[in-house]
């Protein structure tokens, strides 16, 4: 008897899981920034695709480096209509403390200052996996998001989801 209630909460966890996949992926990935920002994320970047761009987190430190970014219409979806998938090469590197680095930790924000969180949708052939690095590691990866297609800024993200590097992506 008790591997039934086991298997109670084993089908009730994995229900709850999957429903958040489903939902997750059924709903749009881009979400309105606040109102009106004071300043344009675009006039804040002021790393580009190639440059190391330092950051300081709440627990440590590193840097962040776009190799590539390509626009793609083409992956295992396709994107909704005035929207392509961009795929963006990238290595995080600690350089001191903890750094999480992973697909959760970036976002897209576009030219209307709308954010895009990652998206599944193109192929990805090295995803950027979650982990936490210590000084002298560092992770190499993709990470994937759906937009317009249009200059736009990477936002590679701390812990608390606050951004603290921004990168220029041209169009």
């Amino acid at each position: 008897m008790r591997w039934l209630a086991g298997a109670a909460v084993v089908t009730l966890v994995l229900s709850i899981v999957g429903g958040f996949f489903y939902a997750a992926r059924m709903t749009p990935a881009s979400t309105r920034a606040s109102a009106a920002p004071t300043v344009s994320v675009a006039a804040t970047a002021t790393a580009s695709i190639g440059a190391a761009t330092a950051f300081a987190g709440k627990d440590g430190a590193g840097q962040v480096t776009v190799s590539s970014a390509a626009w793609s219409t083409t992956g295992d979806t396709m994107p909704p209509n005035g929207q392509a998938f961009l795929v963006v090469d990238l290595t995080v590197s600690a350089t001191g403390g903890r750094v999480e680095a992973g697909w959760i930790y970036v976002r897209l924000v576009d030219a209307a200052g709308e954010t895009h969180l990652f998206s599944l949708g193109p192929k990805l052939t090295n995803l950027l996996h979650s982990q936490v690095l210590t000084p002298g590691q560092s992770a190499t990866g993709q990470v994937s998001f759906t937009a317009p297609r249009g200059a736009c800024v990477l936002q590679f993200l701390d812990p608390s989801l606050g951004p603290v590097a921004s990168i220029r992506i041209p169009a």
